[in-house]
């Protein structure tokens, strides 16, 4: 009979050093303090910050000393007089109009959008579904200013006049430039494509027999789609309104791009307002109003979303979908969403561009054209402000080929320390080849009739049994398990050249399988989908979890075994659903704060510390090339992120060095 050690009786050293010996428990403390440090701190702060007298107007009108305790912020903000009528009820109300037409617009481009792409014959599908997500990918900041630089009239905005103007002579209504329809445009359609990629997940991979019922009992198209199709998809509608609705009652930028200008304020940029004149208190009252009603929202969509579960209809592919014939409206209605989407898509980037070579704003004539900002010499240093023009920018230019020479003397050294030290094997060749199988299984399942037999038969070799079927855009687990490295490595020249000449034909359809991978490192709210796959092999409860891992974390070596306790214990249904400390395992959220943090040290010539930031960032290039999305991926990037905020006054061997 084996006697544990009771712990409880023991001194509290030893009760200390068993707690410390584990390496989860250290983890654990780590993301504690840093729970205290980002969340409830600040909101301790926020809240007495409220009821204190602070210095400059308050004190001058308050005739109180500093620190005092008063009520006179919430009275003067919510008395109902023209001053809390000014700047809470209408900043508030305009807010949640934004909000709301955002959720509705975005909802509505997005569903619509998706609705073409998955249940009709429309043309160019694949530039469509590709260009469409591109205004997602950019911050909303670049459509607003893309949206001033467009229609700016001279009236408003300094006098300044956009491109409709100076080419057109059409000068636009004050309405249409600044205010609330632009807000509500541009959040619209910068969260659409969002809106796009859930409803369009949901339409791809629904059960096709329930509209083919529907179809057989003689029920109409739209009858369909109403008692049907929606009812399906009300889930993701909800939730992506609710989760379009907050970003969008919450959003900064873009108020103040497009709000500022004619004192249309909402109530992120009033709050900022407040705080710049000297009403700090009511400005943390703002504050605190936000983060009330972004944890209502919260609420509301996990309440929703809880009850996804119920909707077991979205599968694996049961049926043929028949599409919808569109007849003579085809090519005219391809024709609106393609001039739709390049215009907010690909307008934006060639009007940038354009204002990088124009001296004075608003003037697009020959004459005002320069490239002294891109190529520019010394003489030329007042317009760009640098040296030189970027592109002869000799420091630029240098520090790029010390980050590369950096990156490989690191990738090259890191790899076989860290093989070393941690008795890695080298794993399957699938791992390496995800994208490539991604990339073939979407073109043999989508593009069947662009392929010659002999590439349909060398596909069908390296995915056997009609692997390929099983393809699931948003993780290549269902499609690499299946895969045959020994057919590949037999005759590796053979496959390589059938991946290239099958690329060549379908380029769209290899970069839609590239894109479907990697975009949870670049957007910080997407939810994991169970995959169909793991729904097949009893592993959806694991998934919905969380858990990145199957295994119990006992069964593991130290290392593995720590970062597995993690996954258990902050999962999908536990940190991660929490304000802020959710931030902390969001991979989006991660890869950004660490690329922020990466540009900054390098901007500053701190080579040393930029190394710090290097090798997670060469991990993150690994990531992209695995894929990888499983959120145990983001811990180095967890662990690297303090020693780069804390931003030391002198290096190590500076210090050593003056004793």
């Amino acid at each position: 009979m084996v006697h544990t050690r009771d712990l409880r009786h023991e001194p509290w050293r030893y009760r200390l050093r068993a707690f410390v010996s584990k390496p989860a428990n250290l983890l654990l403390v780590f993301f504690l303090i840093v729970l205290v440090l980002l969340s409830l701190l600040p909101m301790a702060t926020m809240l007495s910050n409220m009821f204190t007298v602070h210095v400059g107007t308050e004190k001058k009108l308050l005739r109180l000393p500093v620190g005092s305790t008063t009520l006179w912020h919430f009275q003067k903000l919510f008395a109902g007089d023209d001053w809390s009528l000014v700047n809470f009820w209408q900043p508030l109300c305009n807010s949640l109009i934004v909000a709301l037409g955002s959720g509705i617009l975005g909802i509505a481009v997005g569903g619509t959008v998706a609705w073409f792409i998955t249940r009709s014959d429309l043309k160019c599908k694949k530039f469509i579904s590709a260009v469409f997500v591109f205004p997602y990918m950019m911050p909303a900041w670049t459509l607003a200013l893309f949206w001033t630089n467009m229609f700016q009239n001279s009236h408003v905005g300094g006098g300044n006049i956009g491109m409709v103007e100076s080419i057109f002579g059409v000068c636009m209504p004050e309405w249409f430039v600044y205010g609330l329809f632009p807000m509500i445009i541009v959040t619209g359609l910068h969260y659409s494509p969002f809106a796009y990629l859930l409803i369009g997940g949901i339409l791809k991979n629904m059960d096709a027999t329930l509209e083919e019922s529907a179809t057989i009992l003689k029920a109409s198209r739209a009858t369909i789609i109403r008692r049907v199709t929606i009812p399906i998809v009300m889930p993701a509608i909800l939730s992506t309104f609710l989760l379009i609705f907050s970003s969008g009652f919450s959003s900064y930028t873009v108020p103040v791009f497009l709000g500022s200008a004619v004192k249309c304020y909402t109530l992120s940029t009033k709050m900022r307002a407040l705080i710049q004149a000297g009403y700090q208190g009511q400005g943390y009252i703002i504050a605190f109003v936000s983060i009330l009603l972004g944890c209502l929202i919260l609420g509301v969509n996990q309440r929703f979303t809880g009850k996804r579960k119920s909707f077991t209809t979205v599968t694996g592919k049961s049926g043929q979908v028949s599409l919808v014939k569109l007849h003579k409206a085809n090519w005219p209605i391809s024709i609106l969403l393609i001039v739709f989407t390049a215009f907010f898509a690909i307008m934006p980037l060639i009007s940038f561009a354009l204002e990088s070579v124009i001296r004075q704003p608003g003037n697009y004539s020959p004459s005002n054209m320069t490239l002294h900002f891109w190529i520019g010499t010394e003489d030329s240093a007042y317009e760009t402000g640098m040296i030189a023009g970027i592109l002869l920018n000799t420091t630029m230019w240098s520090a790029l080929l010390r980050q590369v020479l950096l990156a490989l003397v690191v990738g090259f050294c890191g790899n076989a320390a860290l093989k070393r030290a941690t008795r890695a094997e080298s794993g399957d060749m699938s791992e390496m080849l995800s994208w490539p199988i991604q990339q073939l299984a979407r073109a043999r399942l989508y593009d069947e009739e662009r392929l010659t037999d002999a590439e349909k038969e060398a596909i069908d070799e390296l995915m056997p049994g009609e692997a390929w079927a099983c393809y699931d855009p948003t993780i290549s687990d269902p499609v690499k398990f299946e895969f045959d490295t020994q057919a590949f490595r037999a005759d590796v020249k053979k496959y390589v050249g059938v991946w290239l000449s099958v690329g060549k034909k379908c380029a769209g359809t290899y970069l839609d399988a590239t894109m479907a991978l990697p975009y949870p490192f670049f957007y910080p709210y997407r939810e994991y989908r169970v995959s169909g796959y793991y729904v097949q092999m009893g592993m959806s409860d694991a998934y919905d979890a969380g858990w990145c891992d199957f295994d119990p974390p006992e069964s593991r070596s130290l290392f593995p075994r720590a970062l597995a306790s993690l996954s258990w214990r902050f999962g999908a249904k536990g940190a991660m659903q929490i304000p802020v400390v959710g931030w902390l395992f969001n991979m989006g959220v991660i890869v950004w704060t660490m690329l922020f943090f990466a540009l900054r040290e390098m901007y500053w010539g701190r080579w040393r510390r930029f190394g710090t930031a290097l090798l997670p960032v060469l991990l993150w290039g690994t990531f992209l090339l695995g894929p990888v999305m499983a959120g145990r991926y983001i811990y180095p990037f967890v662990c690297a992120l303090p020693v780069l905020a804390a931003r030391p006054g002198r290096s190590v061997k500076e210090a050593a060095r003056h004793g």
